[in-house]
């Protein structure tokens, strides 16, 4: 498991925790079981700071398989995130992180370089967890692959298509 700097970690046992503090053999054995519980699902889970430069506190392990980067990554340098999103989607989810507040969870769709070496549809459902007692804030969400989903939607046809198909199938008109 990796450890933060200092030897510092946010203990993340199943409910979001006030402080970080220095992890016990306990905390680092239930860290160690939830990082592999969130690995073998299809979402990666992830918890960031909130500011102009924001850090990752948290990230599942499963990034590398999900989206070819690996946590470490993360860790070390945030952009990598940023820099792994499509250009063009990148100013509307700046925008959109920029404006959340606590409260229910916002989810976007948008593109990111994927280990394909394409560009892969993703749901980032993320919500703020405030922490009025020190007056920090992290997003914590979840990154889910929807690729299907929108070729799905990409291939299904539109409205001009299905009333095209209701007129052309409607026998002409009785005079």
């Amino acid at each position: 498991m990796q450890l933060r700097p200092h030897g510092y970690e946010r203990a993340y046992t199943g409910k979001y925790m006030r402080e970080d503090r220095r992890t016990t053999s306990h905390d680092a054995t239930e860290v160690s079981r939830l990082r592999a519980l969130l690995a073998v699902g299809k979402h990666v889970t992830y918890a960031h700071t909130v500011g102009p430069s924001p850090e990752f506190t948290f990230v599942s392990d499963n990034l590398t398989e999900r989206f070819a980067i690996r946590s470490q990554e993360l860790y070390d340098d945030a952009s990598r995130w940023w820099n792994a999103v499509h250009e063009d989607d990148r100013d509307r989810l700046r925008a959109e992180n920029a404006a959340l507040r606590p409260g229910p969870a916002v989810t976007s769709e948008y593109r990111v370089w994927g280990p394909a070496a394409t560009w892969q549809w993703i749901a980032d459902e993320r919500r703020v967890l405030d922490d009025a007692g020190t007056g920090s804030a992290e997003i914590a969400g979840a990154w889910t692959e929807v690729a299907d989903t929108r070729r799905d939607a990409d291939t299904s046809p539109g409205p001009d298509e299905f009333l095209r198909y209701v007129a052309e199938s409607i026998p002409t008109a009785i005079a």
